[in-house]
């Protein structure tokens, strides 16, 4: 269960960050960072 716990967590801050990519896509620090 403890396991589970961390890999929801880990899910749930990838998917923060992803929307937050999407929503600074057009800066180009982000383009550097994903080159």
């Amino acid at each position: 269960p403890e396991d589970q716990k961390q890999h929801s967590e880990f899910h749930d801050k990838a998917a923060e960050v992803k929307t937050r990519v999407k929503k600074n896509w057009k800066s180009p620090r982000w383009k550097a960072v994903f080159k």
